[in-house]
Protein backbone atom coordinates (compact mmCIF):
# COMPACT_ATOMS: atom_id res chain seq x y z
CA UNK A 1 0.00 0.00 0.00
CA UNK A 2 3.00 2.21 0.93
CA UNK A 3 4.58 1.75 -2.24
CA UNK A 4 1.59 2.66 -4.26
CA UNK A 5 1.05 5.57 -2.34
CA UNK A 6 4.74 6.49 -3.01
CA UNK A 7 4.35 5.66 -6.79
CA UNK A 8 1.32 8.20 -6.98
CA UNK A 9 3.40 10.92 -5.37
CA UNK A 10 6.53 10.41 -7.90
CA UNK A 11 4.14 10.23 -11.09
CA UNK A 12 2.49 13.71 -10.26
CA UNK A 13 5.47 15.26 -9.44
CA UNK A 14 7.00 14.19 -12.55
CA UNK A 15 3.81 15.44 -14.58
CA UNK A 16 4.12 18.64 -12.68
CA UNK A 17 7.74 19.56 -14.19
CA UNK A 18 6.44 18.05 -17.57
CA UNK A 19 3.79 20.76 -17.61
CA UNK A 20 5.19 23.30 -16.29
CA UNK A 21 8.04 23.22 -18.43
CA UNK A 22 10.59 22.13 -15.48
CA UNK A 23 13.54 23.86 -17.16
CA UNK A 24 14.51 27.77 -15.53
CA UNK A 25 11.16 28.76 -13.90
CA UNK A 26 13.15 31.94 -12.04
CA UNK A 27 15.04 33.66 -14.16
CA UNK A 28 16.57 37.05 -13.97
CA UNK A 29 18.33 38.80 -16.86
CA UNK A 30 20.21 40.75 -15.42
CA UNK A 31 20.82 39.40 -11.99
CA UNK A 32 19.93 40.75 -9.12
CA UNK A 33 21.47 41.18 -5.77
CA UNK A 34 21.46 38.25 -3.80
CA UNK A 35 18.75 36.72 -5.86
CA UNK A 36 19.12 32.52 -6.43
CA UNK A 37 17.40 33.08 -9.97
CA UNK A 38 19.23 31.88 -13.74
CA UNK A 39 21.08 34.42 -15.28
CA UNK A 40 21.55 32.63 -18.86
CA UNK A 41 20.43 34.58 -21.47
CA UNK A 42 21.29 31.84 -23.70
CA UNK A 43 18.36 29.30 -23.04
CA UNK A 44 16.15 28.06 -25.00
CA UNK A 45 13.06 29.55 -22.75
CA UNK A 46 14.91 33.03 -22.76
CA UNK A 47 15.11 32.38 -26.61
CA UNK A 48 11.44 31.79 -26.87
CA UNK A 49 10.35 34.57 -24.72
CA UNK A 50 12.73 37.30 -26.22
CA UNK A 51 11.33 36.29 -30.21
CA UNK A 52 7.87 36.37 -28.72
CA UNK A 53 8.35 40.10 -26.98
CA UNK A 54 10.05 41.69 -29.87
CA UNK A 55 7.53 40.04 -32.32
CA UNK A 56 4.53 41.74 -30.35
CA UNK A 57 6.50 45.22 -30.51
CA UNK A 58 7.20 45.20 -33.36
CA UNK A 59 3.49 44.17 -34.55
CA UNK A 60 2.55 46.86 -32.55
CA UNK A 61 4.76 49.71 -34.05
CA UNK A 62 6.21 48.28 -37.25
CA UNK A 63 9.69 49.96 -37.80
CA UNK A 64 12.16 50.84 -40.78
CA UNK A 65 14.22 47.88 -41.79
CA UNK A 66 16.93 46.83 -41.57
CA UNK A 67 16.46 46.75 -37.66
CA UNK A 68 19.04 45.46 -35.39
CA UNK A 69 18.87 44.16 -32.44
CA UNK A 70 20.46 43.97 -28.67
CA UNK A 71 20.13 41.38 -26.28
CA UNK A 72 20.88 41.33 -23.03
CA UNK A 73 24.87 41.27 -21.84
CA UNK A 74 26.26 37.98 -22.07
CA UNK A 75 24.42 36.80 -24.70
CA UNK A 76 26.58 34.72 -27.38
CA UNK A 77 26.63 35.91 -30.70
CA UNK A 78 25.46 32.73 -32.27
CA UNK A 79 22.07 33.23 -30.59
CA UNK A 80 21.77 36.87 -31.30
CA UNK A 81 21.60 35.66 -34.89
CA UNK A 82 19.34 33.35 -33.86
CA UNK A 83 16.77 35.17 -32.35
CA UNK A 84 17.29 37.61 -35.45
CA UNK A 85 16.83 34.51 -37.95
CA UNK A 86 13.07 33.87 -35.67
CA UNK A 87 12.00 37.42 -35.88
CA UNK A 88 12.21 37.40 -39.71
CA UNK A 89 14.11 39.19 -42.75
CA UNK A 90 15.55 42.14 -42.44
CA UNK A 91 16.30 42.00 -38.49
CA UNK A 92 19.73 41.45 -37.90
CA UNK A 93 21.92 40.98 -35.14
CA UNK A 94 23.39 44.97 -34.36
CA UNK A 95 26.30 43.35 -34.62
CA UNK A 96 25.78 41.46 -37.80
CA UNK A 97 24.81 44.94 -39.80
CA UNK A 98 27.10 46.74 -42.24
CA UNK A 99 26.94 50.51 -41.38
CA UNK A 100 23.68 51.30 -39.23
CA UNK A 101 20.65 50.03 -38.73
CA UNK A 102 17.38 52.35 -39.40
CA UNK A 103 15.64 51.13 -36.12
CA UNK A 104 17.11 49.45 -32.96
CA UNK A 105 15.47 47.00 -30.89
CA UNK A 106 16.86 46.43 -27.17
CA UNK A 107 15.71 43.51 -24.59
CA UNK A 108 16.63 44.85 -21.31
CA UNK A 109 15.46 42.66 -18.78
CA UNK A 110 13.70 39.72 -18.94
CA UNK A 111 12.05 37.55 -15.57
CA UNK A 112 10.48 34.43 -15.60
CA UNK A 113 8.73 33.49 -12.63
CA UNK A 114 7.43 29.97 -13.90
CA UNK A 115 4.63 30.35 -16.29
CA UNK A 116 4.65 33.98 -16.24
CA UNK A 117 6.97 35.99 -17.88
CA UNK A 118 7.76 39.82 -18.63
CA UNK A 119 10.61 41.81 -21.17
CA UNK A 120 10.78 45.00 -21.07
CA UNK A 121 11.60 46.03 -24.55
CA UNK A 122 13.29 49.63 -25.42
CA UNK A 123 12.30 50.75 -28.82
CA UNK A 124 12.77 53.84 -30.88
CA UNK A 125 9.93 56.36 -30.14
CA UNK A 126 10.09 59.25 -33.62
CA UNK A 127 12.41 61.69 -33.09
CA UNK A 128 11.63 62.09 -29.24
CA UNK A 129 13.79 59.13 -27.92
CA UNK A 130 13.39 55.48 -26.67
CA UNK A 131 10.37 53.72 -25.19
CA UNK A 132 10.29 51.09 -22.91
CA UNK A 133 7.39 48.78 -23.32
CA UNK A 134 7.17 45.37 -20.91
CA UNK A 135 5.26 42.54 -22.84
CA UNK A 136 3.66 39.92 -20.60
CA UNK A 137 3.84 36.56 -21.22
CA UNK A 138 2.53 32.87 -20.18
CA UNK A 139 3.67 29.43 -20.65
CA UNK A 140 0.56 27.01 -21.76
CA UNK A 141 1.31 23.26 -21.60
CA UNK A 142 1.42 21.84 -24.95
CA UNK A 143 1.94 25.39 -26.25
CA UNK A 144 4.72 27.11 -25.36
CA UNK A 145 4.80 31.02 -24.44
CA UNK A 146 2.19 33.47 -25.70
CA UNK A 147 1.78 37.03 -25.30
CA UNK A 148 -1.49 38.16 -23.09
CA UNK A 149 -0.94 42.14 -23.04
CA UNK A 150 1.86 44.93 -23.20
CA UNK A 151 2.16 48.26 -21.60
CA UNK A 152 4.02 51.22 -23.25
CA UNK A 153 6.07 53.23 -20.58
CA UNK A 154 4.88 57.08 -20.85
CA UNK A 155 8.60 58.06 -19.60
CA UNK A 156 10.78 58.62 -22.51
CA UNK A 157 14.96 57.32 -22.50
CA UNK A 158 16.89 59.86 -24.03
CA UNK A 159 20.51 58.79 -24.00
Amino acid sequence: MMRSAWLCVLLGLTTTLVLTGCAQTYVNIPAQAGDVASHDPNSSNVRDIQVQAIRVVLRDRPLESPIGIILPEGTEPLFTAAVASDLGEGVYALTDLEGSPASVIEVDQIRIRGTSAEVDVIRPRGTEGRQTVTVYLTRTPFVGWSVERTRAWQGIITH
